[in-house]
Protein backbone atom coordinates (compact mmCIF):
# COMPACT_ATOMS: atom_id res chain seq x y z
CA UNK A 1 0.00 0.00 0.00
CA UNK A 2 1.17 3.57 -0.81
CA UNK A 3 -0.04 6.31 1.36
CA UNK A 4 0.59 9.95 -0.85
CA UNK A 5 0.23 13.08 1.51
CA UNK A 6 -1.30 16.20 -0.96
CA UNK A 7 -1.28 19.77 -0.11
CA UNK A 8 -5.00 19.35 -0.11
CA UNK A 9 -8.31 17.09 -1.17
CA UNK A 10 -9.92 16.73 -4.21
CA UNK A 11 -12.74 19.07 -5.29
CA UNK A 12 -14.41 16.19 -7.60
CA UNK A 13 -13.67 13.20 -9.40
CA UNK A 14 -15.11 13.92 -12.83
CA UNK A 15 -12.53 14.58 -14.56
CA UNK A 16 -14.71 16.97 -17.19
CA UNK A 17 -15.44 18.97 -14.31
CA UNK A 18 -12.36 19.68 -12.30
CA UNK A 19 -9.69 22.68 -12.75
CA UNK A 20 -7.22 22.18 -9.86
CA UNK A 21 -4.08 19.85 -9.79
CA UNK A 22 -4.92 17.90 -6.56
CA UNK A 23 -8.06 16.17 -7.94
CA UNK A 24 -6.07 15.54 -11.61
CA UNK A 25 -3.88 13.84 -9.92
CA UNK A 26 -6.31 11.14 -8.26
CA UNK A 27 -8.34 10.96 -11.87
CA UNK A 28 -5.16 10.18 -13.51
CA UNK A 29 -5.36 6.94 -11.81
CA UNK A 30 -8.86 6.60 -12.55
CA UNK A 31 -9.40 7.29 -16.10
CA UNK A 32 -7.39 7.16 -19.25
CA UNK A 33 -7.36 9.56 -22.04
CA UNK A 34 -6.92 9.04 -25.64
CA UNK A 35 -3.68 9.42 -26.28
CA UNK A 36 -1.06 10.31 -23.03
CA UNK A 37 2.25 11.49 -22.32
CA UNK A 38 5.21 9.23 -21.96
CA UNK A 39 5.99 8.51 -18.32
CA UNK A 40 9.52 10.26 -18.82
CA UNK A 41 9.23 13.25 -21.34
CA UNK A 42 6.66 15.01 -23.18
CA UNK A 43 6.27 12.16 -26.35
CA UNK A 44 2.50 11.24 -27.29
CA UNK A 45 1.80 7.77 -27.31
CA UNK A 46 -1.27 5.52 -27.70
CA UNK A 47 -3.87 5.37 -24.15
CA UNK A 48 -7.76 3.84 -25.74
CA UNK A 49 -6.43 5.31 -29.19
CA UNK A 50 -3.82 3.03 -30.58
CA UNK A 51 -3.12 5.22 -33.71
CA UNK A 52 -4.39 8.75 -35.15
CA UNK A 53 -4.13 10.67 -38.45
CA UNK A 54 -5.74 14.08 -39.83
CA UNK A 55 -7.33 14.51 -43.65
CA UNK A 56 -4.79 16.24 -45.75
CA UNK A 57 -6.91 20.05 -45.01
CA UNK A 58 -6.23 19.17 -41.32
CA UNK A 59 -9.91 19.54 -40.51
CA UNK A 60 -10.74 15.84 -39.87
CA UNK A 61 -8.94 13.52 -37.28
CA UNK A 62 -9.63 10.17 -37.41
CA UNK A 63 -8.76 7.70 -34.15
CA UNK A 64 -8.66 4.19 -33.93
CA UNK A 65 -9.63 2.89 -30.80
CA UNK A 66 -8.25 0.08 -28.56
CA UNK A 67 -10.01 -3.37 -28.86
CA UNK A 68 -11.22 -5.74 -25.41
CA UNK A 69 -11.09 -2.49 -22.80
CA UNK A 70 -13.55 -2.37 -20.43
CA UNK A 71 -15.03 0.08 -17.74
CA UNK A 72 -14.47 -0.95 -14.20
CA UNK A 73 -18.05 -1.20 -14.08
CA UNK A 74 -17.81 -4.06 -16.71
CA UNK A 75 -19.46 -2.15 -19.30
CA UNK A 76 -17.17 -2.12 -22.75
CA UNK A 77 -14.96 1.12 -23.83
CA UNK A 78 -16.11 1.87 -27.30
CA UNK A 79 -16.74 4.92 -29.63
CA UNK A 80 -19.82 5.48 -28.52
CA UNK A 81 -18.31 5.92 -25.06
CA UNK A 82 -16.17 8.73 -26.76
CA UNK A 83 -18.71 10.07 -28.76
CA UNK A 84 -20.77 10.67 -25.66
CA UNK A 85 -18.39 11.86 -23.52
CA UNK A 86 -17.26 14.64 -25.79
CA UNK A 87 -20.79 15.34 -27.32
CA UNK A 88 -21.17 16.08 -23.08
CA UNK A 89 -18.93 18.79 -23.31
CA UNK A 90 -19.78 20.13 -26.56
CA UNK A 91 -23.59 20.32 -26.93
CA UNK A 92 -25.10 22.28 -24.34
CA UNK A 93 -28.64 19.85 -24.40
CA UNK A 94 -26.94 16.43 -24.14
CA UNK A 95 -28.26 14.06 -22.31
CA UNK A 96 -25.32 13.32 -19.68
CA UNK A 97 -24.18 17.19 -19.20
CA UNK A 98 -25.87 17.80 -15.80
CA UNK A 99 -27.63 20.88 -14.74
CA UNK A 100 -25.55 23.60 -13.83
CA UNK A 101 -22.39 21.97 -15.10
CA UNK A 102 -19.50 23.56 -16.14
CA UNK A 103 -16.49 22.15 -18.66
CA UNK A 104 -13.86 24.59 -17.85
CA UNK A 105 -10.92 23.42 -19.37
CA UNK A 106 -13.04 22.60 -22.64
CA UNK A 107 -13.72 26.09 -23.36
CA UNK A 108 -10.44 27.56 -22.13
CA UNK A 109 -8.60 24.50 -24.39
CA UNK A 110 -10.85 24.73 -27.77
CA UNK A 111 -12.59 27.31 -27.63
CA UNK A 112 -16.38 27.78 -27.14
CA UNK A 113 -18.34 30.61 -29.20
CA UNK A 114 -18.26 28.47 -31.26
CA UNK A 115 -16.42 25.46 -30.06
CA UNK A 116 -13.08 24.59 -32.46
CA UNK A 117 -14.65 20.89 -32.97
CA UNK A 118 -17.62 21.18 -35.13
CA UNK A 119 -19.12 17.42 -34.42
CA UNK A 120 -18.01 14.10 -33.84
CA UNK A 121 -19.28 10.40 -35.67
CA UNK A 122 -18.32 6.67 -35.17
CA UNK A 123 -18.32 4.77 -38.95
CA UNK A 124 -17.84 1.10 -36.17
CA UNK A 125 -17.41 0.50 -32.58
CA UNK A 126 -13.78 1.22 -32.98
CA UNK A 127 -13.01 4.33 -34.77
CA UNK A 128 -14.09 7.78 -34.12
CA UNK A 129 -14.05 11.21 -36.47
CA UNK A 130 -13.36 14.46 -34.92
CA UNK A 131 -14.68 17.01 -37.37
CA UNK A 132 -12.69 20.80 -36.90
CA UNK A 133 -13.75 24.26 -37.75
CA UNK A 134 -10.48 25.13 -38.69
CA UNK A 135 -7.29 23.74 -38.36
CA UNK A 136 -5.90 23.38 -34.67
CA UNK A 137 -2.10 22.36 -34.39
CA UNK A 138 -2.08 21.50 -30.77
CA UNK A 139 -5.46 19.60 -31.14
CA UNK A 140 -3.70 15.82 -30.10
CA UNK A 141 -1.63 17.39 -27.52
CA UNK A 142 -4.69 18.81 -25.62
CA UNK A 143 -6.39 15.45 -25.60
CA UNK A 144 -3.47 13.63 -23.26
CA UNK A 145 -4.91 16.61 -20.32
CA UNK A 146 -6.51 14.33 -17.53
CA UNK A 147 -9.58 16.60 -17.99
CA UNK A 148 -10.81 14.78 -21.03
CA UNK A 149 -10.23 11.21 -19.87
CA UNK A 150 -13.50 8.92 -20.49
CA UNK A 151 -15.85 8.02 -18.56
CA UNK A 152 -18.32 5.16 -18.24
CA UNK A 153 -21.38 6.39 -20.10
CA UNK A 154 -23.14 3.80 -17.70
CA UNK A 155 -21.87 5.43 -14.41
CA UNK A 156 -23.00 8.75 -15.85
CA UNK A 157 -26.26 7.58 -16.28
CA UNK A 158 -26.55 5.68 -12.88
CA UNK A 159 -24.80 8.56 -10.89
CA UNK A 160 -26.13 11.81 -12.73
CA UNK A 161 -24.95 14.80 -11.38
CA UNK A 162 -23.16 12.89 -8.57
CA UNK A 163 -20.77 10.91 -11.19
CA UNK A 164 -18.36 13.15 -9.42
CA UNK A 165 -18.43 11.48 -6.06
CA UNK A 166 -18.44 8.05 -7.84
CA UNK A 167 -15.94 7.79 -10.69
CA UNK A 168 -15.77 4.85 -13.00
CA UNK A 169 -13.14 5.01 -15.84
CA UNK A 170 -10.61 2.68 -17.56
CA UNK A 171 -8.05 3.53 -15.55
CA UNK A 172 -5.08 1.28 -14.09
CA UNK A 173 -6.71 1.82 -10.31
CA UNK A 174 -10.36 1.35 -9.54
CA UNK A 175 -12.16 3.66 -6.57
CA UNK A 176 -12.68 2.28 -3.51
CA UNK A 177 -13.96 5.47 -1.02
CA UNK A 178 -14.19 9.27 -0.81
CA UNK A 179 -14.07 10.42 2.69
CA UNK A 180 -13.98 13.72 1.98
CA UNK A 181 -10.69 16.33 3.68
CA UNK A 182 -9.57 12.08 5.05
CA UNK A 183 -8.68 10.29 2.33
CA UNK A 184 -9.37 8.54 -1.42
CA UNK A 185 -8.99 5.07 -1.20
CA UNK A 186 -7.94 3.42 -4.73
CA UNK A 187 -7.22 -0.29 -5.30
CA UNK A 188 -5.44 -1.74 -8.29
CA UNK A 189 -7.45 -2.82 -11.70
CA UNK A 190 -6.17 -6.28 -12.38
CA UNK A 191 -7.84 -6.18 -15.76
CA UNK A 192 -5.94 -3.10 -16.75
CA UNK A 193 -5.03 -2.82 -20.67
CA UNK A 194 -1.35 -2.08 -19.62
CA UNK A 195 -1.03 -4.15 -17.60
CA UNK A 196 -1.91 -4.23 -13.26
CA UNK A 197 0.16 -2.07 -11.41
CA UNK A 198 2.38 -3.33 -8.70
CA UNK A 199 1.09 -0.78 -5.71
CA UNK A 200 -1.93 -3.00 -4.82
CA UNK A 201 -3.38 0.12 -3.03
CA UNK A 202 -3.46 3.72 -3.06
CA UNK A 203 -4.73 6.08 -0.44
CA UNK A 204 -4.46 9.82 -0.69
CA UNK A 205 -4.41 11.82 2.41
CA UNK A 206 -4.76 15.67 2.45
CA UNK A 207 -2.49 17.43 4.64
CA UNK A 208 -2.70 21.34 3.83
CA UNK A 209 0.34 21.93 6.15
CA UNK A 210 3.73 21.32 4.43
CA UNK A 211 5.54 21.26 7.81
CA UNK A 212 3.02 18.70 9.03
CA UNK A 213 2.89 16.79 5.44
CA UNK A 214 6.82 16.63 5.95
CA UNK A 215 7.08 15.33 9.43
CA UNK A 216 4.39 12.60 8.63
CA UNK A 217 6.56 11.51 5.97
CA UNK A 218 9.68 11.67 8.10
CA UNK A 219 7.88 10.06 10.84
CA UNK A 220 6.85 6.77 8.35
CA UNK A 221 2.94 8.15 8.60
CA UNK A 222 3.23 8.71 4.86
CA UNK A 223 5.08 7.11 2.13
CA UNK A 224 5.30 9.97 -0.08
CA UNK A 225 4.55 13.68 -0.29
CA UNK A 226 4.08 16.90 -2.50
CA UNK A 227 4.55 20.30 -2.27
CA UNK A 228 7.55 20.59 -0.15
CA UNK A 229 8.47 23.56 0.73
CA UNK A 230 11.16 24.68 -1.03
CA UNK A 231 13.48 25.96 2.00
CA UNK A 232 13.59 22.29 3.30
CA UNK A 233 14.38 20.57 0.35
CA UNK A 234 18.02 20.80 1.20
CA UNK A 235 17.27 19.10 4.69
CA UNK A 236 15.42 16.57 3.07
CA UNK A 237 18.21 15.61 0.90
CA UNK A 238 20.42 14.46 4.04
CA UNK A 239 17.71 12.13 5.27
CA UNK A 240 19.16 8.88 4.46
CA UNK A 241 15.37 7.44 5.13
CA UNK A 242 14.18 9.81 2.20
CA UNK A 243 14.48 10.64 -1.50
CA UNK A 244 13.79 13.68 -2.98
CA UNK A 245 13.24 13.71 -6.54
CA UNK A 246 12.83 16.01 -8.85
CA UNK A 247 12.75 17.11 -12.55
CA UNK A 248 12.32 20.50 -14.38
CA UNK A 249 8.40 21.53 -14.29
CA UNK A 250 5.95 22.38 -16.66
CA UNK A 251 4.41 25.59 -15.85
CA UNK A 252 5.59 29.07 -15.22
CA UNK A 253 4.79 31.90 -12.04
CA UNK A 254 4.51 35.11 -14.02
CA UNK A 255 3.11 38.56 -13.25
CA UNK A 256 0.02 39.56 -15.18
CA UNK A 257 -0.81 42.59 -16.37
CA UNK A 258 -4.42 44.26 -17.13
CA UNK A 259 -4.23 45.82 -20.27
CA UNK A 260 -7.62 47.53 -19.50
CA UNK A 261 -6.24 49.68 -17.00
CA UNK A 262 -5.01 52.80 -18.70
CA UNK A 263 -1.60 52.73 -16.97
CA UNK A 264 -0.85 49.05 -18.84
CA UNK A 265 -2.44 49.03 -21.62
CA UNK A 266 0.67 50.99 -22.95
CA UNK A 267 3.63 48.32 -24.18
CA UNK A 268 6.54 51.14 -22.34
CA UNK A 269 5.09 50.42 -18.76
CA UNK A 270 4.92 47.01 -19.23
CA UNK A 271 8.32 47.25 -20.23
CA UNK A 272 9.53 48.94 -17.54
CA UNK A 273 7.72 46.72 -15.01
CA UNK A 274 9.92 43.87 -16.46
CA UNK A 275 12.94 45.76 -16.29
CA UNK A 276 12.40 46.80 -12.66
CA UNK A 277 12.05 43.17 -10.96
CA UNK A 278 15.09 41.51 -10.45
CA UNK A 279 13.86 37.86 -11.27
CA UNK A 280 17.28 36.39 -10.74
CA UNK A 281 17.15 37.82 -7.08
CA UNK A 282 13.19 35.73 -6.62
CA UNK A 283 14.64 32.53 -7.68
CA UNK A 284 17.54 32.57 -5.51
CA UNK A 285 15.59 34.05 -2.48
CA UNK A 286 12.10 32.52 -3.17
CA UNK A 287 12.47 30.02 -4.91
CA UNK A 288 15.73 28.84 -2.91
CA UNK A 289 17.32 28.33 -7.04
CA UNK A 290 14.97 25.34 -7.38
CA UNK A 291 13.68 27.66 -10.91
CA UNK A 292 15.08 29.03 -13.55
CA UNK A 293 14.39 32.35 -14.79
CA UNK A 294 11.57 32.25 -17.77
CA UNK A 295 11.97 34.03 -20.61
CA UNK A 296 9.25 33.34 -22.20
CA UNK A 297 5.30 31.99 -21.20
CA UNK A 298 6.01 28.55 -21.80
CA UNK A 299 8.58 26.67 -19.88
CA UNK A 300 10.96 24.99 -22.25
CA UNK A 301 10.33 21.18 -22.44
CA UNK A 302 6.66 22.58 -23.39
CA UNK A 303 7.09 22.34 -28.00
CA UNK A 304 6.15 25.94 -28.95
CA UNK A 305 8.49 27.74 -26.74
CA UNK A 306 10.51 30.33 -28.46
CA UNK A 307 13.88 31.86 -27.19
CA UNK A 308 13.48 35.36 -26.80
CA UNK A 309 15.25 37.78 -25.65
CA UNK A 310 15.03 38.65 -21.85
CA UNK A 311 14.44 41.97 -19.75
CA UNK A 312 17.59 42.63 -18.04
CA UNK A 313 17.29 44.11 -14.80
CA UNK A 314 17.92 47.77 -15.13
CA UNK A 315 16.23 50.74 -12.61
CA UNK A 316 17.39 53.26 -14.71
CA UNK A 317 15.79 52.16 -18.05
CA UNK A 318 12.82 51.52 -16.31
CA UNK A 319 12.42 55.21 -15.26
CA UNK A 320 13.25 56.43 -18.58
CA UNK A 321 10.66 53.97 -19.84
CA UNK A 322 7.64 55.08 -17.68
CA UNK A 323 8.61 58.99 -18.20
CA UNK A 324 8.18 58.09 -22.05
CA UNK A 325 5.45 56.63 -21.08
CA UNK A 326 3.99 59.90 -19.21
CA UNK A 327 4.83 58.83 -16.01
CA UNK A 328 8.42 60.00 -14.74
CA UNK A 329 6.63 60.27 -10.73
CA UNK A 330 5.51 56.87 -11.38
CA UNK A 331 1.52 56.01 -10.77
CA UNK A 332 -0.35 54.06 -8.01
CA UNK A 333 -1.65 50.44 -8.80
CA UNK A 334 -2.89 47.05 -7.21
CA UNK A 335 -1.45 44.15 -6.53
CA UNK A 336 -3.13 40.76 -5.80
CA UNK A 337 -1.70 37.62 -5.18
CA UNK A 338 -3.14 33.87 -4.91
CA UNK A 339 -4.62 33.49 -1.51
CA UNK A 340 -2.90 29.76 -1.91
CA UNK A 341 1.05 28.83 -2.76
CA UNK A 342 1.28 26.80 -5.52
CA UNK A 343 4.57 25.31 -6.72
CA UNK A 344 5.21 27.83 -9.74
CA UNK A 345 4.53 30.73 -6.92
CA UNK A 346 5.72 29.16 -3.43
CA UNK A 347 5.08 31.87 -1.50
CA UNK A 348 2.28 34.61 -2.47
CA UNK A 349 2.21 37.18 -0.33
CA UNK A 350 5.76 37.57 0.48
CA UNK A 351 6.07 37.18 -3.51
CA UNK A 352 3.59 39.97 -3.76
CA UNK A 353 5.27 42.07 -1.28
CA UNK A 354 8.90 41.57 -2.55
CA UNK A 355 7.73 42.66 -6.02
CA UNK A 356 5.58 45.45 -4.61
CA UNK A 357 9.04 46.75 -3.04
CA UNK A 358 11.12 46.46 -6.18
CA UNK A 359 8.91 48.23 -8.17
CA UNK A 360 8.31 51.46 -5.43
CA UNK A 361 12.37 51.93 -6.66
CA UNK A 362 11.09 53.15 -10.19
CA UNK A 363 7.88 55.06 -8.70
Amino acid sequence: MLIVGKPDDASGLDPALINDGESSQVCRNLFDTLVRHSADSMKLEPALAVSWKHSPDGLTWTFNLRKGVKFHDGTPFNAQAVLDNYNRQLQPTHALRFPGNRFPYWADIWGSNPCLIDSLDAPDDHTVHFHMHEVVAPFVENMAAPFFGIVSPSALKKYGSDSFKHPVGTGAYRFVEWIPRERIVLESNPDYWDGPPPMKKVVFVPIKDATSRQLQLEAGKVHLITGISLENVDKLSLNRAVSVLSQPGMNVGYLAMNNQDEHFRQQLVRQAVCQAIERKEIVRALYHGLAVVAESHLPPMLWGQADLPAYEYNLERSRQLLARAGYPDGFKSELWYMSAGRTYFPEPKVMGEVIQAMLAEVG
